[in-house]
């Protein structure tokens, strides 16, 4: 790589959502200058260098943790909003919330299915967690994270860890489309919930999610949008896919 250095551009950024001054910065450091020294790549201008790599983000590491952070600190907020109003609900009417159903964002509200509950008993679910309307939000957020962390909206393809590395892969055709339909947010609680960290392949941020479980829905969100076709072998094994995981609704407080 021919790099010469000179000047001072714009610093890192704060934000978890990667930045043109981020990405280049993280070119610099890799190239052995200071943050924001970096004013020519193989002979490109700042400029060019710079659109090109922002552009092709999803080949970065750094990356693929920015995206891990970002869509796991949006489903702890989320989950840390739901299970509590799960408990609540359970206290005022044991004998629905004791029944299996699954959640998923239709639209601008939150959709009861795969419920073995009566119409009735649904509709009541539906309006008591639709009242709150920062969980739709919570959702939204989350929701958009995961299409901009795997979908073809926002890179050409995404990493995921092995024991020796990074493996890309493509990514979810029009997930931006996708999400809503495909993300089922009881079964990715109980996916989080049964999970054991040392048997997933993460490793730059394992510490990370044993502290903070829910956020390991960053990984287990896979499972539901990613078709299982698109997975590729790795050391140790291959990697299994699940679109739902049955259960009660109060086992995921457990």
């Amino acid at each position: 790589m021919n790099v010469n250095f000179s000047g001072h551009c714009k610093g890192a950024e704060t934000s978890l959502v990667p930045t043109k001054g981020t990405v280049f910065d993280t070119l610099a450091a890799r190239a052995g200058a200071a943050p924001g020294q970096l004013v020519a790549i193989d002979g490109k201008t700042y400029e060019d260098a710079l659109d090109e790599r922002y552009e092709a983000q999803g080949h970065d590491p750094d990356i693929m943790v920015n995206d891990q952070v970002r869509m796991g600190d949006a489903f702890t907020r989320f989950a840390e909003t739901l299970v509590p109003m799960l408990a609540r609900l359970a206290v005022e009417r044991p004998d629905v919330m004791a029944k299996s159903f699954d959640l998923r964002k239709e639209g601008q509200s939150l959709k009861v299915i795969d419920a073995d509950m009566d119409g009735e008993e649904a509709a009541w679910l539906e309006a008591r967690l639709n009242d709150k309307p920062e969980l739709i939000s919570l959702v939204s957020e989350f929701n958009r994270s995961v299409a901009y962390a795997y979908g073809d909206g926002s890179r050409d393809y995404y990493l995921t860890e092995t024991v020796t590395g990074h493996i890309g892969h493509p990514p979810v055709a029009n997930l931006d489309a996708t999400v809503d339909r495909d993300v089922r947010f009881m079964s990715l609680l109980r996916s989080v919930r049964d999970a054991d960290v040392d048997n997933e392949n993460v490793y730059l941020l394992r510490d990370h999610y044993k502290t903070n479980p829910y956020a390991l829905a960053a990984i287990k969100v896979r499972d539901f949008v990613i078709p299982a076709d698109t997975y590729r072998p790795v050391p140790g094994g291959g990697l299994a896919v699940s679109k739902a995981v049955a259960g009660p609704m109060l086992s995921t407080m457990a």
